[in-house]
């Protein structure tokens, strides 16, 4: 059966029990314990007597459930352990990865669990998954694995998300989950990374004046995270690095994590206006991408260098990290490393008044993230901010109707993506 919605399960109470009295708040509690589920109503129905009060005691709701998973084979069993690892639905894959089972072996063992009504489908899933009929049955198969066999487990499920979430650079969101399980696992070096990962993606994208957009569809909706929720982020950050710089595992790649959470440590205080503790953080994670000779580290530490200088007016020092990045970027052979560099020594140029210098800098990166070889709707941002550039620059020189063609330019690209 189909759960019950709240005005089927008080019909079918005052059907079965017509003599029964509830108030609206008894209604509320058993709707609320059983969620509509046809098994658990009737274990309600079943307690109630026509004049005195219901009671369904705990140590009888446990036999209830008990009943359910009585007597169930190993496999199905082990189709319902695995299940109740996620909160929520479980993805059909996911016991076939770990079970060394086809799709259909997979399906015919969940028939069998549905036939008990402990498993059911879930809906609106983008992929075929499950779900517990009830989160009551869940917690009981949860709660009847070992400690280690729940660790191991949700470690086994992080992997297979976490391989198909880096095959599908769409799913973003799936690294939610990911940290979940990790969580679980009591993997601290894996859980890190998964949390970085998320909040580089929001910052990437909330903390640029001009960001690549490295996603469709409404994955940045999402990112909304004001300054208090970054804060509490980053901090979660840092003392998680703390725990796996104590109890290191051998694969944790600690200085790569470490240099992880400096940058964004940094970015976020540089943003704030905390300039000498953002870039000390820049600083340090430098540093260690000196050590390890990290180019993209290396090019990121200098980014946020020079936004610093662009937010302070400090062209000296300006002048200095536009030169460095410009060695960084023919170094990383990367053309769109050496247009962002490019589009500061043009902002360098238009500070110190070299207008000439700064307009063919900023038509060189237009060319460069329009070249269509490339996947340049990553890029229409920085086309726009050029195209926004150029227009101080004709403005600065007096020209307004070609700095306003140039503005209309730049929000016509904005407006299009």
């Amino acid at each position: 059966l189909s759960r019950f919605t709240r005005a089927e399960s008080e019909g079918l109470i005052h059907k079965a029990r017509p003599g029964a009295l509830l108030s609206s708040e008894e209604l509320d509690r058993i709707y609320d314990e059983t969620e509509g589920n046809a098994f658990f109503l009737m274990e309600y129905v079943d307690a109630l007597g026509a004049d005195k009060p219901f009671v369904v005691t705990a140590s009888r709701m446990h036999d209830v459930i008990e009943s359910k998973f009585l007597d169930l084979p190993d496999d199905e069993r082990k189709v319902s352990e695995i299940a109740s690892l996620f909160d929520g639905s479980a993805p059909f894959y996911v016991f076939g990865e770990l079970l060394g089972r086809s799709p259909l072996q997979v399906s015919e063992l969940v028939e069998k669990l549905e036939q008990r009504s402990i498993l059911e489908k879930a809906p609106g899933t983008r992929q075929l998954s499950v779900r517990f009929t009830h989160r009551k049955l869940r917690e009981f198969q949860y709660e009847s694995l070992s400690g280690v066999k729940r660790n191991v487990l949700h470690d086994q499920v992080a992997h297979i998300l976490e391989r198909r979430a880096d095959a599908d650079p769409e799913r973003i969101d799936a690294y939610y989950e990911i940290a979940y399980h990790y969580e679980r696992a009591n993997n601290p070096a894996k859980l890190l990374e998964c949390k970085i990962r998320i909040l580089s993606t929001n910052l990437d994208y909330s903390h640029e004046r001009f960001p690549i957009i490295r996603y469709e569809g409404k994955i940045y909706d999402q990112f909304d995270y004001d300054d208090e929720r970054a804060s509490k982020r980053v901090e979660e950050l840092e003392a998680l690095l703390a725990q796996v710089k104590e109890e290191p595992a051998d694969d944790a790649d600690i200085p790569s994590l470490e240099m992880a959470v400096l940058y964004i440590r940094g970015r976020y205080l540089i943003r704030k206006g905390d300039y000498a503790p953002g870039l000390a953080c820049i600083d340090r994670m430098m540093e260690i991408a000196r050590r390890l000779d990290s180019v993209p580290r290396l090019i990121e530490g200098c980014r946020q260098a020079i936004l610093y200088c662009l937010q302070t007016q400090s062209l000296d020092m300006m002048e200095q990290y536009v030169g460095y990045g410009h060695r960084l970027a023919q170094r990383s052979g990367v053309p769109e490393d050496e247009g962002e560099f490019k589009r500061y020594e043009a902002l360098l140029d238009i500070a110190r008044g070299d207008l000439d210098s700064a307009e063919r800098l900023i038509d060189e990166c237009i060319r460069i993230f329009s070249d269509p070889t490339r996947d340049s709707g990553r890029f229409v941002l920085y086309r726009a901010a050029c195209c926004d550039e150029k227009g101080n620059i004709m403005r600065l020189r007096g020209d307004l109707p070609r700095a306003l063609e140039s503005y209309r330019q730049a929000i016509e690209l904005c407006e299009a993506r």
